[in-house]
Parts: structure tokens; C-alpha cells; sequence
């Protein structure tokens, strides 16, 4: 059998089914409960308000004077010190910095030996130890920040241990002083 004549015996199409209708109920809906008309409120909208001078509001400025009795100790204020890179940390940041450098020169050697300059091991062994010794650098220089840092850390911490010692200090004797005055008065 040809194309032509497969196509012209094939089943027909079945037609597209009707659309389905709206469902209708037996019985009306149900009616909510009858509410009487309300008879319009007698609402009128507020005045609008009065215009005022800025002046009339203004608030009042009071000045209130401490108790003389009350009155804190009068001391200066101490300032933080300046927190300054010590020649230590400074040192340890350029010999990390050389260690890093010698250690990628002495990889690029290594890596220029093997890949690049097969034919000569010449390079090899100068590699080696630039980078052997670079690491030893680049360890030296981290464990000399680790330290300048911890020293930088507990000189901090004994300042403000000390200044607040000081603080407690003033706080205790301006507290004994004031109740000293306090039985005075009432005596």
C-alpha cells in the first residue's frame, strides 16, 4: 500500500466533545437576615485647626545646677596611648616579607629547572636551598609578629587595668567623702 493511500485509510479524528454546562440547582440560595435601612448620622467633619505662631510653642529651655553635696571628684581625664608599630613588629613584617620573596624565587628556580632547563640540573640544588632557607625565614618573621603582638596585647590590658584601678580608686574616696559630709549634716 502507498503513503497516499495509508493516509487517506487512516481512522477519521473523533470531533472535540460539547463543553460541559454550568451546574443549576433545585433550590435558591439561601437569604441572609433582613436589615433595615439606617437613616443617614447627622456627621459633620471636624474644623480644621487653628493656625498658630511657631512662637507659642516653643518649648522652655531650663538650666538645672548640680548639689553643691552631690558634686563628683574633679580629676583629668587620662587618654589611651597611641597605639604606634614597635620597631619588633615592624622587623618581623620585613623579614616575613623576605621569606615570601625567597620562597617564591626559589619555587619559579625549581620550577624553571624542571620544566624548562632539562638538560642542566645546575639550577636544581640552588633551589632547593633558597626555598628551604626562605621557609625558615618566612617562619621566623610570623612567629616575631605573633610575639609583638602578644606584647603589644599585655602592655593594652595594663593600661586599662591600671586605669580603672584608678577610676575605682576615685569612685571609693569620692563615695567616702560624700557620706562623711551626709552625717555632718545631720548631726
Amino acid at each position: 500500500m502507498s503513503l497516499p493511500q495509508q493516509i487517506s485509510a487512516a481512522p477519521p479524528v473523533p470531533p472535540a466533545p460539547a463543553p460541559i454546562a454550568a451546574p443549576h440547582f433545585a433550590a435558591p440560595p439561601i437569604a441572609g437576615p433582613q436589615v433595615a435601612p439606617q437613616p443617614a448620622s447627622q456627621y459633620a467633619p471636624p474644623a480644621p485647626p487653628t493656625y498658630y505662631p511657631p512662637q507659642q510653642y516653643a518649648p522652655q529651655q531650663y538650666a538645672h545646677t548640680g548639689h553643691p553635696s552631690l558634686q563628683g571628684p574633679h580629676f583629668s581625664v587620662s587618654v589611651a596611648p597611641q597605639r604606634t608599630v614597635s620597631n619588633s613588629a615592624f622587623a618581623a613584617q620585613v623579614i616575613a616579607f623576605i621569606g615570601v620573596l625567597g620562597l617564591t624565587l626559589g619555587t619559579f628556580v625549581l620550577l624553571y629547572t624542571h620544566f624548562l632547563a632539562t638538560d642542566t640540573d645546575a639550577l636544581l640544588a640552588p633551589g632547593w636551598v633558597v626555598a628551604a632557607v626562605s621557609q625558615l625565614v618566612l617562619l621566623l618573621g610570623v612567629v616575631m609578629l605573633v610575639s609583638a603582638g602578644l606584647n603589644q596585647t599585655s602592655r593594652e590590658v595594663a593600661w586599662r587595668v591600671e586605669s580603672l584601678g584608678e577610676r575605682l580608686n576615685r569612685i571609693e574616696y569620692a563615695s567616702q567623702s560624700g557620706s562623711s559630709d551626709e552625717r555632718h549634716d545631720s548631726a
